[in-house]
């Protein structure tokens, strides 16, 4: 059995620290899975949270944003299991981002 509880609303950025036109956020969405089944059954492919018998950071990402009336700009690299399992076929520079 699996399952999985996520509140997106936590993941709100905007909050972060800004400095004239940059503003700096983060988020953390961190695990411990516990399966009584072996190592080699299948976890199902909607769970993100993938990895079993462990603690484990599920998505960690720093949100950068710059804005000025004419240009915005947002840069989030994120790391984590829900990254490696859905980012899979990317090639290695762009599973980050």
């Amino acid at each position: 059995m699996n399952a999985q509880v996520t509140n997106s609303g936590i993941m709100d950025t905007l909050s972060g620290v800004k400095i004239d036109n940059l503003s700096i956020g983060g988020y953390i969405d961190a695990y411990i899975g516990y399966s009584s089944a072996s190592q080699n059954s299948n976890v199902p492919y909607f769970v993100s949270s993938n990895k079993s018998n462990t603690f484990n950071i599920n998505l960690a990402f720093i949100d950068i944003r710059y804005s000025d009336p004419d240009f915005r700009a947002r840069f989030a690299p994120g790391v984590g299991t829900y990254m490696n399992a859905n980012y899979q076929a990317e090639p290695n520079t762009l599973k980050i981002l």
